[in-house]
């Protein structure tokens, strides 16, 4: 947004809701932090205009989000990920938990819509889900082996419940 014309917290907000479908609109604890990280890293300024703060993007912004829209074109096939988006950008301490998470969380969406949880599929669209989730895993799980040159184990039971 800031490449076209100077933002605002709550322009941020409804542009993320919609691109979102409206199924997710930040709040200022979600939007302003990362509007300061920009300003700290030097990727965007701010200034007060009409009693405001209102962003624009600097050189360095404009770099980073050029790599950004290169990676996201070289590896997203399907959707924007907003969350990659902001990990790229706000480079949290955390982001190992919340890469984890998120996958947890994933697949937890999946088996929940597999056991009749969540949306109504038919079985056929279960067992389509079935066989790609699977497929994605085990190619998913080929690389990772592969950077440690040994396999995987399988979590103890005990463990599962952590």
């Amino acid at each position: 947004m800031m490449t076209t014309e100077p933002v605002y917290g709550n322009m941020v907000a409804t542009a993320l809701y919609e691109l979102s479908d409206h199924q997710w609109k930040p709040g200022p604890g979600a939007i302003y932090p990362a509007l300061h990280k920009l300003v700290k890293d030097k990727l965007a300024v701010a200034r007060k205009e009409e009693g405001r703060m209102v962003y624009t993007i600097t050189r360095k912004g404009r770099s980073l989000l050029e790599e950004i829209r290169t990676e996201a074109e070289a590896t997203q096939r399907y959707a924007i990920d907003f969350g990659r988006i902001w990990l790229n950008v706000l480079k949290p301490e955390n982001a190992t938990d919340i890469l984890l998470r998120r996958l947890k969380m994933n697949l937890s969406t999946v088996e929940a819509v597999l056991e009749g949880k969540q949306f109504a599929l038919s079985e056929s669209e279960k067992e389509y889900l079935l066989n790609q989730a699977l497929g994605e895993l085990r190619r998913v799980t080929g690389k990772l082996e592969s950077r440690t040159g040994k396999q995987a184990k399988s979590p103890d039971v005990e463990n599962e419940t952590g």
